[in-house]
């Protein structure tokens, strides 16, 4: 009986050390695993880490790039503002200079209709005019022309 009841022990604890055996087996794979998996981490890491580098590096250079934009948009903005001024200046100037054209455009048209009445006998008489009296007469012509 005492025989019987020892082979019963010895089976149950010849299965028992199979499951530990086998659990240990299974906790020493699951630790190579965990221990590849550190390795893959360590590894990953160091590239995490290179990229947060550049993309540290990246974020300095854009907004360094923004910082130059913003500054050049306000430059953009001043000269904008001083050809807005000019452009006003030059409305202003052309409007001067078309009133000017408009009140000198019928003194013009009397001075041609003028020329057109000049004859070659008219320059004949002038140049045989004596030399003061012909520059007279021209200053006297070019005076009328002006106005």
């Amino acid at each position: 009986m005492y025989i019987a009841l020892y082979r019963e022990k010895f089976k149950i604890l010849d299965i028992e050390e199979k499951n530990i055996i086998l659990g240990l087996e299974t906790i020493a794979g699951a630790a190579e695993q965990i221990e590849g998996l550190q390795k893959m981490i360590s590894e990953k890491k160091k590239d995490v880490d290179i990229l947060l580098k550049d993309i540290k590096e990246k974020a300095t250079v854009i907004k360094e790039n923004v910082d130059e934009a913003q500054k050049k948009a306000i430059e953009v903005e001043a000269e904008a503002a001083k050809i807005s001024a000019f452009a006003i200046k030059v409305g202003e100037e052309k409007g001067q200079a078309e009133e000017e054209l408009t009140k000198s455009k019928p003194i013009l048209e009397e001075a041609l209709a003028a020329l057109e009445k000049v004859t070659a006998k008219d320059i004949d008489n002038l140049v045989k005019m004596p030399t003061d009296k012909m520059s007279i007469a021209i200053k006297m012509c070019f005076d009328c022309v002006a106005v």
